[in-house]
């Protein structure tokens, strides 16, 4: 959080750094906000960071009114999801794009050992990058059978309100790791020269390797770590099991997924009779 706030707050002082702080107005702040009209996400996470630098220049009596505490967040994008409703923020990967991706980067791969990743384990990108053999253990699952787990800290939050996952590896994904050649000894993924991805190369080379399949760009990585939470969700995971896989800090922020897996339940149990 604070490194998305300083890269914020430093782009901030590029453009307005030879005003006295005590001159900033909304009306700065408006016009830097609305060039960032086309990327709700990004633009309300930078109105985040201006809040929270004005909070500050507050506590240190250098304003008396916050300038950017009542300009109005973006409403983030709608599109239609996977389920055909209608969806805020990353597209959900659809069965059919995940199979097409499995089709075009075979085990082995750098960039099917990502997918895996995420689809298997709900990891965030900031995760993803920094996850690998360091993170795991052996262990026994509640039948008592014997089973390789994963244990990490996620990166988000983590110095606020630090989350700690800690959940056994899928067979399958176990096989993809084993089968991938190019591994690091820290982390699963490696960059091209050998080291660890930064979040912003993660998502340059998965594009890259996304659009080189052939597969729409809407595919990121978020949207496949959502498609993972719906897969559970469908599966009859409960909230809190959706939640310990996840790191979400709320239920909320996971309910949409359970809602839309107890609506198709019912429907089909609704209709069992007819058909």
């Amino acid at each position: 959080m604070r490194e998305k706030i300083g890269r914020s707050v430093e782009a901030f002082r590029e453009k307005c750094g030879d005003l006295m702080v005590s001159v900033i107005e909304a009306e700065h702040i408006e016009k830097l906000f609305a060039k960032l009209i086309d990327t709700p996400a990004k633009a309300n996470k930078w109105l985040d960071a201006m809040r929270y630098l004005f909070k500050y220049a507050i506590k240190r009596k250098l304003l008396v009114v916050n300038p950017a505490a009542d300009i109005k967040r973006r409403k983030p994008k709608v599109h239609i999801g996977a389920d055909g409703e209608a969806e805020e923020g990353h597209h959900t990967w659809t069965l059919a794009e995940v199979a097409k991706a499995r089709a075009k980067f075979p085990e082995g791969s750098k960039m099917r050992l990502a997918i895996e990743l995420i689809n298997a384990l709900a990891l965030r990108r900031s995760d993803v990058i920094r996850v690998g053999l360091p993170h795991t253990y052996a262990g026994h699952l509640d039948d008592g059978r014997p089973a390789t787990f994963l244990k990490y800290t996620q990166h988000k939050n983590r110095e606020t309100k630090p989350i700690t996952v800690d959940l056994p590896i899928p067979a399958e994904l176990l096989a993809v790791i084993k089968a991938t050649k190019a591994t690091g000894l820290k982390t699963w993924l490696i960059g091209a020269r050998g080291g660890c991805f930064s979040d912003q190369g993660l998502t340059d080379w998965f594009s890259a390797e996304i659009a080189k399949a052939g597969l729409p760009a809407r595919c990121t990585p978020h949207g496949l770590r959502k498609r993972c939470l719906t897969d559970m969700a469908e599966r009859g995971c409960t909230i809190h099991e959706i939640m310990s896989v996840s790191g979400h800090l709320t239920m909320k922020e996971v309910e949409r997924y359970t809602r839309m897996a107890d609506r198709a339940r019912n429907a089909r149990a609704a209709m069992a009779g007819r058909v």
